[in-house]
């Protein structure tokens, strides 16, 4: 139906090309909060009022050692 498509918008034919890295998220009970942990530091990182380089280091460091803490 869509024959065309690919050329019409080359950002979905990009995004539809990419669906076979993507990988299903973890089926552990730690992960429903490690989700959220992600969402809002991630979150943080793409504000208008852009954090520094270090301030985004920071954040993600902080990401990272919440989400361990969080791993069954």
């Amino acid at each position: 139906m869509l024959p065309n498509i690919r050329n019409a918008d080359p950002q979905w034919a990009a995004g539809v090309d990419l669906l076979a890295h993507a990988d299903l998220y973890p089926q552990a009970a730690g992960w429903r909060m490690a989700r959220v942990v992600l969402g809002d530091g991630f979150f943080s990182l793409l504000q208008p009022l852009a954090p520094t380089a270090n301030d985004a280091t920071q954040t993600l460091d902080q990401i990272d050692s919440t989400v361990k803490e969080l791993a069954p």
